[in-house]
């Protein structure tokens, strides 16, 4: 990966953020009509926030860095705010639950995968290539690349430890079935809104 500005972290969250950006964009749609309201774009810092929790991520575990991979055609992802690139890449943001949380993006010419699609080889680089990386919180599309994302975390983790963040889990891998859960806090949907339906 051409990334000489990053400085590994102990704590990567990994994100296809062309494929959340498509759920996310399903989840609007589909929620404006069940709570009767149009929903906002999500909070981007929320939403990380909420998977590095579900990650089991923490304080004193050491700093947390997200990585939003995209498509090098794509500038935004116009389901989430900030939504262009540019606008997080880079950004560093306080939380107290955390030692410190910083958000960059990358494109896909930024990996060379070879035969392997671009967001599992940036997966295979932070689990064998990089040894300041000691947990690894991963949000890919399971549908297309489900095989080899659990593959690559079961096989290549080389004693990190690994979470996947999914809509639907498979229970012989290490998933958490929480991304729904995820997007509805990011949208700012509450949980009586939905026992209204």
């Amino acid at each position: 990966m051409a990334t000489p500005q990053w400085q590994w972290k102990p704590n990567l969250i990994l994100v296809d953020g062309d494929y959340i950006n498509a759920v996310v964009g399903k989840f609007r749609e589909h929620y404006s009509q069940e709570t009767g309201r149009k929903l906002p774009v999500a909070h981007l810092r929320q939403w990380l926030t909420c998977v590095a929790i579900d990650g089991g991520l923490k304080k004193g575990d050491g700093d947390v860095q997200a990585i939003v991979l995209h498509d090098a055609r794509a500038k935004e992802m116009p389901n989430f705010g900030p939504s262009a690139y540019d606008d997080f890449d880079g950004r560093g943001f306080a939380d107290p639950r955390f030692d410190g949380f910083r958000a960059y993006a990358a494109a896909d010419d930024m990996v060379a995968g070879g035969d392997l699609p671009f967001f599992v080889k940036a997966l295979e680089v932070a689990l064998l290539s990089q040894p300041e990386i000691k947990r690894v919180v991963i949000v890919g599309d399971m549908q297309r690349h489900g095989a080899l994302i659990r593959q690559f975390a079961d096989t290549r983790r080389q004693g990190k430890e690994v979470s996947i963040i999914v809509l639907n889990p498979n229970a012989q891998a290490p998933e958490k079935p929480t991304l729904g859960y995820t997007i509805l806090s990011a949208l700012g949907v509450k949980a009586d809104e939905l026992k209204k339906q």
